[in-house]
């Protein structure tokens, strides 16, 4: 299994404040590979990262902290604490986190109309101890996720966790942009076992 459905989740107050972000002017995080790597045509914020990230360190497993970005979002911030109850209600994947850490890092990633990530496996100690979850904010009928030999659209408000241990990839075929939160929580013992 690479993907788990976990539940819903009403997303609708966090969306002013999205646009008032203005997602189509991010530059993208030169840290995430977002700049000049035409694997990831996508263009992310980071919401919870470690203090000082670079393409060197983006793969250690280093402590995280709120950005200014989650710091002045209340209702982002009440959504990661509902997602994160969500997870830890789930019997299987309580199992599997450290049910006492905080949501680990955060972001919020743009993946424009006809853009494509090309397939990889997210390596190194910070994905060896932890699990990715995903949000979709804003889709459009044209996107898909992919994870091994698993495909799945996601709907807004949507919480999934999806195996980014595997050759995964995404796509976005649809008329408009696609705009996921993405987060990672702590396995249990803090290790690829947990």
């Amino acid at each position: 299994m690479n993907f788990k459905f976990v539940g819903p989740l009403d997303t609708f107050a966090v969306l002013a404040h999205l646009y008032k972000l203005q997602p189509h002017t991010w530059s993208g995080l030169q840290y995430r590979g977002e700049v000049g790597d035409k694997r990831l045509p996508s263009r992310s914020i980071p919401l919870r990262s470690h203090a000082k990230p670079t393409l060197e360190n983006w793969l250690d497993d280093l402590p995280v902290h709120d950005t200014p970005h989650l710091e002045k979002w209340g209702s982002m911030q009440k959504l990661l604490q509902r997602a994160r109850r969500m997870i830890l209600a789930d019997p299987l994947l309580s199992k599997a986190l450290d049910n006492a850490a905080p949501v680990s890092r955060a972001m919020l990633t743009v993946l424009e109309k006809e853009g494509v990530v090309a397939w990889h496996c997210d390596d190194g100690p910070y994905h060896d101890r932890h699990l990715r979850f995903h949000v979709p904010l804003v889709t459009n009928p044209g996107c898909t996720m992919y994870s091994a030999n698993e495909q799945v659209h996601m709907n807004v408000g949507d919480l999934w966790w999806f195996n980014n241990r595997v050759p995964h990839s995404a796509a976005n075929w649809g008329a408009w942009p696609r705009i996921h939160l993405i987060f990672e929580m702590r396995r249990a013992n803090g290790d690829a076992d947990g």
